[in-house]
């Protein structure tokens, strides 16, 4: 059984950033052979929705009146759920164990072996898709795909290990058993592992290779039913992997970070990627299999969208 102190501990500071730092990244490599998305490469910006209760409320690509496309929508809108402004309300009884109330709606962990699930991830990604589905059927393109974005974008955040299980307890003397250190920390150490994947996968894309990149483009093809499902069954395969990956990354990550007496956020000197040490290649084999499963299941998602979405989404 777990004690209150430990179980506070394994809960707190659940950062709400991101995951992977540049979930598009990611998406564009899977957006490449989602071959239903070509009939949407025209689609008009309208002013507002007809009929949504809950629309997205900026624009930042283009403005009511242009063109866009569907890939476009969804590889820029996908970091939307991030956005300052778009912070869920207070008052959930676990909010401050997850960093708040956004990291309770962005987080899923599982505690115990499975028996104890927490968290709103897999849910809103479920939700999103319903309301991208519904704006289909309104004949409204352009803000279903900007749903569709956004659950995709609760979906990407489940394939990262860091984000699905917390940080090793042997790490608790070193905090002096203090939750805010523990907090802290481990903040530092998935900030600086998930800038130096998006670095390295922004130099991938400039030479056109590499094994994360690989990673995404040849994922195999999965196929599931229910969003909510595929989304708790990434989070359950991450989560495996979380361990293994904690022990790496802590090998890896800079030491200043760790040699200071008191532990406090790093700034954007501190969360530079370290040398490449003998771990590295480690460390990318390791995360190229977690983004080739979460490739896969956002390419499922995608690909169960268009059936489920037709004729609406047909008729640009």
């Amino acid at each position: 059984m777990l004690s209150p102190m430990v179980a506070v501990l394994m809960l707190a500071g659940i950062n709400p950033a991101h995951a992977w730092e540049r979930d598009d990244l990611i998406l564009r490599g899977v957006l490449r052979d989602v071959r239903w998305l070509d009939r949407h490469s025209r689609i008009l910006v309208p002013s507002r929705p007809m009929d949504d209760p809950e629309p997205p409320r900026l624009f930042i690509d283009r403005l009511p009146g242009d063109m866009t496309s569907a890939r476009e929508i969804l590889a820029t809108y996908i970091e939307e759920p991030q956005w300052p402004g778009d912070e869920p309300p207070a008052g959930g009884p676990l909010d401050a164990w997850f960093g708040g109330a956004d990291g309770w709606q962005h987080g899923y962990r599982h505690l115990a072996g499975g028996v104890i699930r927490l968290g709103r991830a897999p849910a809103e990604a479920a939700r999103h898709r319903k309301e991208a589905l519904a704006a289909f059927a309104r004949g409204e393109l352009y803000w279903g795909f900007r749903h569709l974005a956004r659950s995709l974008a609760y979906v990407s955040e489940m394939g990262e290990p860091l984000r699905t299980v917390p940080m090793p307890l042997r790490l608790l003397p070193e905090v002096k058993f203090r939750s805010q250190r523990y907090a802290t920390l481990q903040d530092n150490m998935i900030s600086a592992y998930e800038r130096a994947m998006r670095l390295e996968m922004q130099a991938e894309l400039k030479v056109d290779r590499g094994p994360l990149l690989k990673a995404v483009r040849t994922a195999p093809r999965l196929r599931f039913e229910d969003v909510e499902t595929a989304t708790r069954a990434l989070a359950l395969y991450a989560s495996g992997r979380g361990e293994e990956l904690w022990g790496q990354v802590l090998d890896w990550a800079p030491k200043r970070l760790r040699d200071r007496k008191a532990i406090v956020r790093g700034n954007a000197r501190d969360l530079r990627p370290g040398p490449r040490t003998e771990g590295w290649e480690d460390l990318l084999e390791h995360s190229a299999r977690s983004l080739e499963v979460t490739a896969s299941t956002l390419r499922a998602i995608l690909i169960l969208t268009e059936r489920e979405s037709r004729p609406a989404a047909d008729e640009d």
